[in-house]
């Protein structure tokens, strides 16, 4: 957490978002000490891998209040277990089909696949046996079902029980589709935390009586790493000053800058987006954040470090592999406002506009 600018102002509620290209996690500290970590993420190479959601709370001090798996898989289940091990008193909250199967899941090969992922059988496992020992810290995330840490509320918006009873014969072949996105109500303050929910399922929350509320918010940790399939209006359209927030996925190369891809998207809705990590470079910054047009983005113009004689008269850019970058991260402090009262950027960080 080196650079990270301080002790967070006691009177704001903060969330921090980590993602260094290979999963996230998102810490949300509600005033004065409440901590609520959503997804899991271990940083770093093996032996020696620390939780980021865990480092956040150590760093900064106070108490871990509550733990969410928007869904399983291992790019945000990774850890997840220790966390729970490590939760002393409150909420545990995930899709309850995934923690206790119903019988037409027996056997189903989608789920013996996501059960067999870094992490997912540990998280689900421990999720599990929390509710079975301490009934009070059962959160079984449905549709407007909430939990509260101190005064602020924390809300699923999704699935609803019609999207559970559509999966009731077997897993999703998307587990993306049962993704559970959290909404963060404090004072006038809302955050939306996106999950990794596709389309699909915004599509149903459209369709809600909450849906007129969605994009009414200050705070967008944006759906699936930006990906398209994952933009929808209900939860775009609205003010051009709030904050947008992506953790990017390197494999896939999340978020895409092309014209009518992902950020293309966004930008059409909001005047920047910050990452926590370009999806392709690992490269600190000396004064974070990078600061890129979407072309150069594209383009994949963004200065970094001079590439180096391999021999043979050829050259090469040293590349930092996404598990041993610094931590990427960017935390934003919120009034009960909702007005932005602090934004800071971690080495990797980036600030994309249109032009």
């Amino acid at each position: 957490m080196d650079g990270f600018g301080g002790p967070l102002r006691p009177d704001l509620l903060y969330v921090v978002l980590c993602g260094p290209g290979v999963g996230e996690s998102v810490a949300v500290r509600v005033p004065p000490d409440g901590w609520v970590i959503v997804d899991s993420l271990r940083v770093g190479p093996e032996p020696g891998a620390f939780l980021a959601g865990r480092s956040v709370v150590s760093t900064f001090g106070g108490r871990l209040a509550g733990l969410v798996l928007t869904h399983p898989h291992s790019d945000h289940a990774d850890g997840f277990s220790d966390l729970v091990e490590a939760l002393a008193d409150g909420f545990v909250g995930c899709v309850r089909v995934y923690v206790e199967p119903p019988p037409g899941w027996k056997d189903d090969v989608n789920l013996d696949r996501l059960r067999k992922r870094q992490g997912v059988a540990d998280a689900l496992s421990s999720i599990g046996s929390r509710w079975n020992r301490v009934t009070d810290s059962r959160w079984e995330m449905t549709a407007r079902s909430r939990q509260t840490v101190n005064d602020a509320v924390f809300e699923a918006l999704y699935p609803s029980e019609e999207a559970l009873a559509r999966f009731k014969r077997a897993p999703p072949s998307d587990d993306n589709r049962l993704s559970s996105p959290v909404r963060v109500t404090w004072g006038d303050l809302r955050v939306i935390l996106g999950g990794d929910l596709v389309r699909v399922g915004w599509n149903e929350i459209a369709d809600m009586p909450l849906a007129p509320s969605v994009a009414d918010h200050h705070c967008y940790k944006v759906a699936h790493h930006g990906s398209l399939g994952a933009q929808h209006d209900v939860v775009l359209v609205g003010s051009l000053d709030r904050t947008w927030c992506i953790a990017p996925f390197r494999s896939s190369l999340l978020p895409r800058f092309e014209d009518e891809e992902g950020v293309d998207q966004l930008l059409r809705k909001i005047e920047q987006v910050h990452l926590t990590s370009l999806p392709y470079d690992a490269h600190p910054e000396p004064n974070p954040p990078r600061r890129v047009t979407r072309d150069q983005a594209r383009q994949r113009q963004v200065p970094g470090p001079p590439a180096i004689d391999i021999g043979a008269g050829r050259t090469a850019i040293p590349v930092s592999a996404p598990k041993r970058a610094p931590m990427a991260w960017i935390a934003a402090g919120f009034a009960r406002s909702g007005r932005l009262d602090d934004i800071r950027h971690g080495p990797l960080a980036a600030v994309v506009r249109e032009g």
